[in-house]
């Protein structure tokens, strides 16, 4: 059962977070929804197309099948802190060697790196790597995963991984 979970997740996440791309727009710019939904081009932005569908796609989880999984919430946080990990890595090595970026490639590595997350979850859940009194530290490194993209989403650190390459602004 938590195989299927965890692969149905990669469809569910991919789907939802590529729609997601488009959110802040399709609801005016609304400023509260700046916080969960990517507001420009920057790679950092686009990293929260992945972090809160997974996220999302945990609650459900969690709330429908597997709360009673040993260490549930610690295997999430290290699965969905490993999403932008490889797209952040794999974005930036091809795009050093290739010299800019090309769109079907970075849809590849968004879905690679879901793939990789999901994996990476099923294997933590299922080995019973983390015990339940471990639930609660996944739960506030997930917390504080939210609130670094909310605040790194209107003061975002002048890095190239937070520059907008459209407007060559940072954040929001």
């Amino acid at each position: 059962m938590i195989q299927r979970w965890e692969l149905v997740g990669v469809f569910v996440i991919f789907l939802v977070g590529s729609a997601y791309h488009f959110v802040y727009d399709w609801l005016g710019g609304w400023v509260v929804l700046a916080a969960i939904a990517p507001v420009n081009e920057s790679v950092w932005e686009h990293l929260k197309m992945a972090i809160w569908p997974a996220i999302f796609y945990a609650l459900v989880e969690y709330r429908v099948v597997l709360n009673r999984v040993k260490g549930f919430w610690m295997a999430k946080l290290v699965s969905i802190c490993m999403i932008p990990v490889v797209i952040v890595v794999l974005f930036y090595l091809y795009t050093g060697i290739v010299g800019h970026h090309v769109l079907y490639v970075d849809i590849f590595i968004f879905f690679v790196a879901i793939a990789i997350g999901q994996y990476l979850s099923y294997r933590l859940i299922v080995g019973e790597l983390f015990e339940d009194r471990l639930n609660n530290l996944g739960i506030i490194g997930l917390v504080f995963v939210v609130g670094v993209f909310a605040v790194w989403t209107f003061i975002p650190p002048e890095l190239p991984v937070f520059l907008d390459p459209t407007t060559g602004g940072y954040g929001r």
